[in-house]
């Protein structure tokens, strides 16, 4: 199943300035004055009874942050990552996000939930920069004995919205008393709009 919206009623976007990974990216000094970068973001729900087991992303940068990353990883410029291009790639900008949890917050209830790094794996889509990733949690997430919310969200680096088109996916079927709810959050997640929450009927 996969779930689309549109850009009049769900599209927020908030100024946000690159504060690290020039070196990883190999932008010139002079560039980084105030650059702007743009996510979009699309979500993967993988079901397996009454639970989410796995949570996958796809996030697609903005021509410029893009250009600057295929200039400097896809050394043969032949449109596509080499196992040791993608490699150096990961290793260079998509490491440090670790420290932020990959900038995803999945609550479970009131509680952030841990979520382990499953997969990384870097593309060119046209003129832009596709990193699809996949977490799962320590434990499934079971979304009928308590709403479970997810946001992806810097303060300070990356402005992440939602894809216009095909934002959600789901694998494995749900309970389909349940429903998908784009909104604002509340909660460990107060301050974050387009949080994508799994609701069921009480």
């Amino acid at each position: 199943m996969v779930f689309s919206r549109t850009r009049d009623k769900l599209c927020v976007r908030a100024q946000i300035f690159l504060i690290g990974l020039a070196i990883a990216v190999g932008f010139a000094p002079a560039a980084m004055a105030h650059p702007d970068y743009w996510v979009t973001v699309k979500y993967q729900f993988s079901f397996s009874e009454n639970a989410v087991t796995e949570l996958g992303l796809e996030w697609k940068f903005d021509v410029f942050y893009s250009s600057q990353a295929f200039n400097r990883y896809d050394l043969d410029r032949d449109g596509a990552f080499s196992n040791e291009e993608a490699d150096a790639l990961r290793v260079a900008i998509f490491e440090p996000f670790a420290e932020d949890d990959y900038f995803v917050k999945v609550v479970s209830g009131e509680a952030l939930q841990p979520m382990t790094l499953r997969s990384v794996v870097p593309s060119k889509e046209g003129d832009h920069l596709v990193i699809a990733f996949a977490l799962s949690p320590e434990n499934p997430l079971n979304y009928r004995e308590m709403p479970l919310v997810v946001a992806t969200h810097d303060e300070g680096a990356y402005d992440f919205t939602l894809s216009e088109t095909d934002f959600l996916k789901v694998q494995g079927t749900y309970d389909p008393s349940c429903r998908f709810r784009i909104e604002d959050g509340t909660g460990p997640l107060n301050g974050i709009s387009q949080t994508v929450a799994l609701l069921c009927a009480e």
